[in-house]
């Protein structure tokens, strides 16, 4: 079977004009504020690493055991699922009662462009070229199409629901918003900016701009590009070519890397710079003697 892919453009540079937030006045005002996305216990909750009997005891000093590395799982979903959720937002007149696997596999993606009434005519086409250049077989077609919708698969881009646990949110100093980070598969995380009381997705709360950070080795991360220039990234929805004006409201987002460190861009306020987890750090053995001077 043939595969369908939601068409892809380079990316674009664009300016991003300044925002009129009040200029930072403090003595700090040029340097970079840090975020840190490691998740941490509530402020209610005892020190990790202490026990019930260590706080009774008191005045006896106690060693505390280093906290664990926090787990960060990406949630897997039905492909079937997937696909609808995709259907549904890209041709919202459209009834998906009948539609077949082949049908969700075909829509979600997003290749066609016609009106509500000949979606049908463009799938039958759809089924014919693919039976055509597998032998004929449109059963054979059918059936794989329906293992392939039962399967589990990590979506990239799928946004988690309003009070999901597998998220991070933190708040963006001077405004109502947060930013949100969430595990999207083994290496790719996802990003976007959420009200920081009703943690509603929001595409352009304010004026920013977001750059990748020079990595200079690959000790750690080594899936990422070394470079010594910083980089600015874009949004996925601006990489498949939409313009601000064609993305829909909270459905804007962010892709990145284990390990990317990143500096988020306002005009008039501090850089806030961030590290996405890494999930999978990479332990680097010298094969030489390293001799320090200090």
């Amino acid at each position: 079977m043939s595969s369908h892919q939601i068409p892809r453009k380079r990316y674009r540079s664009s300016d991003s004009p300044n925002d009129s937030d009040e200029q930072d006045q403090t003595l700090g005002g040029a340097l970079r504020s840090v975020v840190d996305f490691l998740d941490t216990p509530p402020p209610s909750s005892p020190p990790r690493g202490t026990t019930l009997s260590s706080q009774v005891q008191g005045a006896v000093p106690s060693v505390q055991a280093p906290a664990p590395p926090p787990v960060y799982t990406f949630e897997q979903h039905i492909a079937r699922d997937v696909y609808l959720d995709l259907i549904r937002k890209n041709y919202p007149d459209l009834d998906v009662a009948n539609l077949s696997d082949f049908d969700l596999m075909a829509l979600s993606s997003g290749a066609y462009n016609g009106s509500t009434a000949g979606t049908q005519q463009w799938l039958q086409a759809e089924l014919d070229a693919v039976a055509e250049l597998e032998g004929g077989d449109v059963k054979a077609i059918l059936d794989e199409a329906t293992v392939a919708c039962n399967e589990k698969v990590s979506a990239i881009g799928l946004k988690p629901a309003i009070g999901a646990t597998n998220v991070i949110i933190r708040p963006v100093t001077g405004t109502d918003y947060s930013m949100r980070l969430w595990p999207a598969s083994e290496q790719h995380w996802c990003f976007d900016f959420v009200h920081s009381t009703t943690r509603e997705p929001k595409n352009k709360p304010f004026q920013f701009e977001l750059w990748a950070e020079p990595l200079e080795t690959d000790n750690q991360a080594p899936w990422l590009p070394i470079s010594l220039l910083s980089r600015r990234l874009y949004s996925m929805e601006f990489g498949y070519g939409l313009t601000d004006a064609e993305i829909k409201e909270g459905e804007e987002k962010f892709a990145f890397m284990d390990g990317q460190t990143c500096i988020l861009k306002r005009s008039g306020h501090r850089d806030i710079r961030f590290t996405v987890p890494n999930r999978n750090p990479v332990v680097v053995h010298d094969e030489v003697e390293v001799v320090v001077f200090r």
